[in-house]
């Protein structure tokens, strides 16, 4: 079975300012299949983030790049990664008191923003759907309820993380502006804390998943999810070490959350972003990450 690339949203702006060569776009779209490559929920939901900044002067901008995104999807948006988890690899049924973000939604969301001629006409609610009545649907609505939700669960993660390492961050960081004493920054080693935080996570996720799994299962998940593991044991020893500011590194929230796709065998990540690289170097999953210049050269 041939590889699903799921697109970062760094490619998109590369194609719009032209960093990638129409030329090379272009070859990408004809090597497409028929029903398009279809978008990450992750990478929606980043793309749909610039609602919060956009002005009329950059919204022409703004919708030519998510036009971009839904032509090679043809119109097509993953499910939550932990949900397709549930389903294709442990093939249990989600947990039923948690839901998702909506694929549904956040697709019409993407058709109704590229058919706005104007943000004033976006956020009136005034933009024609695909049966030419007004959609009724405003820009701000629910994409940033879910953006707002996602960070949330991810300075969670981190904090908890945190706090298992060096319960004590807190109150430190109130008393010296520091998360820790400049003994304990030296003496913290990330790599011999990776497989305690490796089990933490993986009790933690199963509980989300309402599953007690053999230890065959859980060993597997592990491996499977190591490339979330690194990525989030680094931005951890940045919170800790250096003051590393959450709130000011919102595109790490999205980068952690597209690596839970890479526990399925059958998508790879298509991104320019050196720093998801270098975070997730020595991961079973680091050769299903590659630049945009690696996919192409995989195109025959």
């Amino acid at each position: 079975m041939l590889p699903i690339p799921i697109f970062d949203t760094n490619i998109f702006g590369h194609v719009q300012t032209g960093k990638i060569p129409q030329s090379d776009w272009k070859k990408v779209m004809r090597h497409r299949p028929g029903h398009g490559w279809p978008l990450s929920l992750v990478t929606v939901l980043e793309l749909l983030v610039d609602l919060d900044n956009v002005t009329e002067e950059t919204f022409a901008e703004f919708r030519e790049r998510i036009d971009i995104a839904f032509r090679l999807a043809n119109g097509r948006v993953l499910e939550d990664p932990k949900f397709l988890i549930c389903r294709d690899l442990l093939r249990i049924p989600p947990p039923p008191h948690i839901i998702p973000p909506s694929a549904a939604v956040l697709l019409v969301y993407l058709d109704v923003i590229r058919r706005a001629q104007s943000l004033e006409q976006l956020l009136t609610g005034r933009v024609k759907a695909k049966h030419n009545r007004a959609s009724g649907l405003r820009g701000t609505d629910a994409p940033k309820v879910i953006v707002e939700g996602v960070k949330k669960q991810w300075v969670s993660r981190v904090e908890n993380t945190a706090t298992s390492l060096c319960p004590e961050w807190r109150t430190c960081f109130e008393q010296t502006g520091w998360r820790l004493p400049k003994e304990t920054r030296r003496a913290l080693k990330q790599d011999q804390d990776l497989n305690a935080e490796a089990a933490t996570f993986i009790a933690e996720l199963l509980e989300w998943f309402g599953s007690e799994r053999e230890p065959e299962v859980i060993a597997d998940l592990k491996i499977r999810l190591d490339a979330v593991l690194r990525f989030t044991v680094f931005v951890v020893g940045e919170f800790l070490h250096r003051n590393y500011s959450l709130e000011n590194h919102d595109s790490d929230i999205f980068d952690q959350f597209q690596l839970h796709y890479l526990a399925l065998d059958e998508f790879i990540i298509v991104s320019n972003d050196a720093d998801l690289w270098k975070r997730t170097a020595g991961s079973p999953q680091a050769s299903r990450i590659m630049s945009f210049e690696g996919f192409l050269r995989t195109l025959s």
